[in-house]
């Protein structure tokens, strides 16, 4: 499934250069609010917020997780949100944002800050690659990525 999911972002990305696609100021600021309302569910532990991003047949690849679709990605939401000795804080820095027909490509990095029982736990920078596609209502929802930390930007606890 990586492979394929890494042969669908080279095609995209050359399809777009062949194309001369450009995404436009409101497809960045579409995209970036959709982020924008993940986090901000995802910090206060709202699970069927924090699902809202995703399209119910995504594929997502986390380095280290097993390939994740709707419902395993929701399970794990769930048993990260009920563990209360841990404080989730995710902020990011959307950096591209490519779009060429019904299909976008956000270039992300996520910045994670855990805390366990009040003392900071672990640091990490992620890097993402995500595939949008507007749902029958026209908002856009993720149906793909792949992510990867990277690890000499994890800092553990002491």
């Amino acid at each position: 499934m990586r492979n394929l999911t890494l042969w669908l972002i080279s095609y995209f990305f050359l399809t777009c250069t062949v194309a001369g696609a450009k995404p436009s100021d409101s497809d960045f600021k579409a995209i970036e609010k959709r982020f924008a309302d993940w986090t901000e569910a995802f910090n206060r532990r709202d699970l069927e917020g924090a699902c809202e991003l995703f399209s119910k047949e995504i594929k997502a690849d986390h380095q280290g997780i097993p390939t994740e679709d709707w419902h395993t990605m929701r399970a794990r939401f769930q048993k990260l949100f009920a563990d209360k000795s841990k404080q989730y804080k995710y902020r990011f820095k959307l950096l591209r944002v490519y779009r060429a027909g019904d299909l976008a490509v956000g270039r992300i990095t996520w910045y994670l800050t855990v805390t366990k029982d009040g003392k900071k736990a672990i640091e990490e920078e992620t890097q993402s690659m995500d595939i949008f596609k507007p749902n029958k209502k026209g908002v856009w929802e993720m149906i793909d990525f792949v992510s990867f930390t990277e690890l000499d930007k994890v800092l553990p606890s002491k």
